[in-house]
């Protein structure tokens, strides 16, 4: 199947001078435009209850209650008929709708917005067949496909000090690469994933995906990422330093960031906190869990997305593949 070109409607949101928060919109090109004022709390009621509702199993209620609460304080006067505009033509043309959110205040961008629900449709943004949904930073190259015309190829990172059971990775990789036939390759750092183990492998290949299974941490306020040291402990490496390894590796389109079963909701943290240091360095796209998820969430999650990547409706399309495996 020939990759979709899909129609964009970008929304971005500043903070203004006195309470409250500016969002702009526009379409592709930014042939429209539209803007509109907001102003809500995130620590009100009903998004004060994000961090408990999101430690534990949630229900379809409560992912319509918030993902409608965030949906409604985003797109509002303007900014919301234009999308309505945008999404009426996408979906009049079978066309894919891309949605992409910059959000500039911290205290907005820490908030789920992958949730974002809009009710008159039924429609969670992230999920639904025509419309995908990503954020992404200020001047930022887009999301291009991996629909690479050779061979593509994945390095594989496991650092052995983590201690983590990463054959959910490994069994969701190698069905991708059979997937693909002799248009794959699973390059895995054998023995201990070190910094120099990893500047080599990518000298070494030309790689285009990387997946990476283990533990993050936070050192006085700042990510790092935990890899394997000299010795059996494992050794941090800070998150800018990490994606300085990628600086010189055009070819690399997506980094998947996975703390896989039995790590620490503060790990996981830590490694969402490596996701803006990559995009800075120009990855377009970087995969990251922002909570804990039981392990049969995981498995199902990489498996679907691995395999849409490889033969599913748009295959090579990383959006379109995300927006599948967060539905499966």
């Amino acid at each position: 199947m020939a990759h979709l070109e899909p129609r964009i409607f970008h929304i971005w949101v500043v903070s203004r001078s006195f309470s409250g928060y500016r969002v702009y919109a526009s379409t592709e090109h930014r042939s429209r435009r539209a803007e509109a004022d907001v102003s809500f709390d995130p620590t009100a009621p009903p998004l004060a209850e994000l961090s408990t509702l999101l430690a534990g199993p949630t229900t379809a209620a409560q992912l319509r209650e918030i993902g409608g609460a965030l949906f409604d304080r985003l797109f509002v006067g303007d900014v919301r008929s234009l999308f309505l505009v945008a999404l009426g033509e996408a979906l009049g043309r079978e066309d894919p709708l891309r949605v992409i959110l910059e959000l500039e205040p911290p205290e907005l961008a820490v908030l789920p917005w992958e949730m974002l629900y809009f009710a008159e449709h039924d429609l969670f943004l992230a999920t639904a067949p025509r419309t995908t949904l990503s954020r992404t930073l200020p001047l930022l190259e887009p999301v291009r496909s991996l629909a690479v015309p050779g061979t593509l190829r994945c390095l594989l990172l496991l650092p052995q000090s983590s201690r983590l059971d990463t054959r959910t990775e490994e069994a969701a990789l190698e069905r991708f690469r059979a997937a693909r036939g002799q248009r794959a390759e699973i390059v895995k750092v054998e023995g201990k994933v070190t910094q120099e183990a990893i500047r080599r492998a990518l000298l070494d290949n030309e790689v285009h995906l990387v997946h990476f299974a283990g533990h993050g941490a936070f050192r006085d306020g700042q990510a790092a990422v935990l890899l394997d040291g000299d010795t059996d402990l494992p050794e941090r490496m800070t998150a800018s330093s990490f994606a300085d390894l990628f600086l010189d590796n055009p070819s690399v389109g997506l980094i998947v960031l996975n703390a896989c079963q039995g790590a620490a909701r503060s790990s996981i943290a830590a490694l969402a906190g490596v996701v803006p240091e990559l995009l800075r360095r120009g990855i377009p796209a970087v995969i990251a869990m922002q909570s804990t998820v039981v392990n049969s969430e995981a498995t199902r999650f990489a498996g679907t997305f691995y395999a849409e990547l490889a033969e599913g409706f748009d295959p090579g399309s990383i959006e379109t593949a995300l927006a599948r495996a967060r539905s499966a």
